[in-house]
């Protein structure tokens, strides 16, 4: 795991180094594309690069920058399936008790646990969404995508060796439920018409100089 966090990480900063010292080059071409007044074209590059930058953009916030690698590297796998990925972070974890190696372990089996389950969807139905926020003084990790199955099916989820996918071993949830456990944090699903959460609560430590909630 730490390996793969180093490579992760490796990678992640590559593509930062990488968009920073292209970034003349892309006022360049701008510059050039509205000197010879090709507007159309200067608005289609400048969106291409919005888009590749508010991607990045939207795992930076995140306190270990070993999660947003893992985040950055799931998005790419997953567009490789037809699959689109969105993450949204509103808290960035700095009061999370767990290790980044806890961390990456609940949300890369969520993570992966649904591209699983949404590859076998049809292609218009390819979609998970990814949210990193703070509830009533609890680091919340929430992963959410379609759900062909009846929910009965997820009765014994998190019992180890189970799993509603074909050769597939069935630990990935029960590693989550550890986890969680073991900073008094739970992990459960939640279900909405076709959609199911699987939702993780961890709470937060608390430190002299922070601010109640509620």
């Amino acid at each position: 795991m730490d390996k793969q966090n180093q490579e992760e990480m490796f990678n992640f900063m590559q593509v930062i180094r990488s968009q920073r010292h292209d970034f003349n080059f892309h006022l360049q071409a701008i510059f050039g594309m509205l000197e010879g007044k090709r507007y159309a074209e200067c608005t289609d590059y400048v969106q291409t690069m919005v888009d590749e930058v508010s991607d990045l953009n939207e795992v930076l916030p995140l306190y270990h920058p070993a999660v947003g690698a893992l985040l950055s590297t799931f998005r790419e796998v997953a567009a490789h399936k037809g699959i689109k990925l969105e993450i949204f972070v509103y808290y960035n974890l700095s009061h999370i008790p767990c290790t980044v190696s806890d961390i990456n372990k609940m949300v890369g089996n969520l993570v992966q646990n649904a591209i699983d389950e949404v590859e076998q969807h049809p292609t218009k139905d390819r979609w998970i969404q990814v949210m990193i926020l703070k509830r009533s003084g609890k680091s919340v990790i929430k992963v959410t995508n379609r759900s062909s199955k009846e929910i009965s099916s997820y009765k014994h989820i998190f019992n180890p060796g189970y799993s509603t996918k074909p050769l597939h071993e069935g630990i990935g949830l029960t590693t989550v439920q550890k986890i969680a456990a073991k900073y008094d944090g739970v992990v459960y699903p939640e279900f909405e018409d076709d959609f199911v959460h699987f939702i993780v609560q961890i709470p937060n430590l608390l430190r002299a100089d922070d601010e109640l909630e509620f």
